[in-house]
């Protein structure tokens, strides 16, 4: 009888896995279950083949041990839900984390955008795309730090936030384009500009999942605020 089988053995496209039955078992429902047992499989001790994604189902048998699964850089969220579509295994997407793949994109995009704000320089414009280089530059750095120091596992951010000071030599434009921000900032506290620096640099650096709660003048520096957006991903 393949049920006094305790190991499950499957080549799925051409990677071999071994699966306890009792794991199966507590999804009874899913393909991988019904494949196993008796009806499907005269020979219990032989290797069931199901042309599929090897390198994907690691993740979702990580997902069955666990309940949920932590995806590397490499792999996506879309591919292991499709798997686990195709497996009839009842899953929650919000337990199928793809932080690390995202800050990954984040960061290319970062770097995208700062070549973006470089390029555009028109008036005040011009003068909150400075901080928001800045701000992405220091993104970078601190995401660069954490993965070379302590591992890819390490939050880029620190408790999700990061206090970015910018002090005139922190610019490109200097000294110059310091002096054109103080004056923004003083117009956006008296409601003269119909955005603030804070709204203005937010735009830019919303496009790559980080928000920014404040700008503060402590001269002779600015602080902003800087924190991960609050983003739901499905």
């Amino acid at each position: 009888m393949a049920t006094d089988t305790a190991i499950v053995k499957f080549n799925i496209g051409g990677l071999r896995y071994e699966v306890s039955r009792s794991l199966l078992e507590m999804y009874s429902e899913s393909m991988l279950t019904k494949i196993a047992t008796d009806q499907w499989q005269e020979d219990p001790e032989s290797e069931i083949f199901i042309e599929r994604d090897g390198s994907t189902f690691r993740y979702v048998l990580n997902y069955l041990r666990d309940g949920k699964v932590k995806l590397p850089i490499t792999e996506t969220k879309s591919n292991v839900i499709e798997e686990l579509v195709y497996y009839n295994i009842d899953h929650d997407a919000n337990k199928i984390d793809d932080s690390n793949e995202y800050q990954a994109n984040a960061f290319t995009t970062a770097k995208e955008l700062i070549n973006d704000l470089k390029s555009d320089d028109i008036s005040l414009s011009f003068y909150c795309n400075e901080i928001a280089i800045h701000c992405l530059d220091m993104y970078m750095l601190n995401r660069v730090v954490s993965v070379t120091s302590e591992g890819i596992q390490r939050p880029f951010l620190q408790d999700d936030k990061l206090h970015v000071l910018i002090h005139k030599d922190s610019l490109h434009g200097g000294a110059a384009i310091y002096e054109h921000i103080k004056q923004l900032y003083k117009m956006g506290n008296h409601a003269q500009v119909s955005l603030t620096i804070q709204e203005r640099v937010g735009i830019h650096l919303n496009k790559v999942g980080l928000a920014i709660s404040a700008v503060s003048n402590h001269i002779p520096y600015f602080k902003c605020d800087i924190s991960k957006l609050n983003l739901k991903k499905g």
